[in-house]
């Protein structure tokens, strides 16, 4: 087509017919410009294609790392669960006029030591941030939705935060009243003993002993219901985004 238009537009130079040779070099230029447009058109179509499928991978990983933290929560919630149950048996037990078997109160607070924090999988919303693809999400309020559910966890899950100093001060108390006698390290080592240095009467009796079986079950409830309120939020982006998935995929 082009160069039809530069043997007519030569011929008319030739015949010098100007004005005819001014129109077919306007059409030249308007094929020309015609020509970009198609090939931008169809880049544009290619890198939006890309960025669909990119958007759609991201979101698929995001549901991966979304249902390893809804595994993580629901298994964390049931060992705290366990540990909240051993205390109330040992708050009971030392409460009541029933006698509180020095083997099982051993048994019992060989545990207290212990307790649970929540780990968020959040290895794709990092990556996503640091490489800025959250702008692949065409949904503006599934961006929020995102942004939210993981600015909740760095910021607003405050019992896993204070659990850990609280946990060292109260176990710097129970290593005092317990765990530094001598029939505990004898249990770690999986010996027999008659556990002589301990005094289960003078213990229950004593109010730190109260103190630190109380704070820690007052933080792992409060855990536990900020852990079920965050798996609220995990099972609604879940299904905001598979929403996502299967309407637009």
């Amino acid at each position: 087509m082009l160069r039809l238009f530069r043997r007519i537009r030569t011929r008319s130079l030739a015949e010098n017919k100007f004005t005819k040779y001014l129109l077919y070099a306007v059409g030249e230029i308007i094929l020309v410009v015609i020509g970009i447009l198609i090939a931008l058109s169809i880049n544009n179509r290619n890198d939006f294609r890309k960025d669909r499928l990119a958007e759609k991978l991201l979101l698929e990983n995001l549901v991966k790392d979304l249902e390893r933290d809804q595994q993580e929560l629901n298994m964390i919630t049931e060992v705290n669960m366990g540990y909240l149950a051993i205390i109330d048996t040992v708050l009971y037990n030392i409460t009541s006029n029933e006698v509180y078997e020095l083997g099982d109160f051993v048994r019992h607070m060989i545990s207290f030591p212990f307790f649970g924090t929540f780990a968020i999988s959040k290895g794709t919303y990092v990556e996503t941030l640091s490489s800025g693809k959250l702008s692949l999400v065409l949904s503006d309020s599934l961006k929020s939705e995102i942004s939210d559910y993981y600015e909740v966890y760095y910021n607003y899950l405050g019992p896993d935060k204070i659990i850990v100093p609280l946990m060292k001060d109260l176990t710097a108390v129970y290593n005092e009243l317990l765990s530094g006698t001598y029939e505990y390290a004898l249990i770690a080592c999986g010996a027999q003993t008659t556990f002589p240095h301990i005094d289960v009467a003078a213990i229950s009796a004593d109010p730190g002993f109260h103190r630190i079986l109380t704070q820690k079950y007052s933080i792992m409830q409060v855990q536990n219901g900020e852990w079920a309120r965050f798996l609220g939020s995990n099972e609604v982006l879940i299904e905001a985004i598979r929403n996502e998935l299967d309407d637009r995929f």
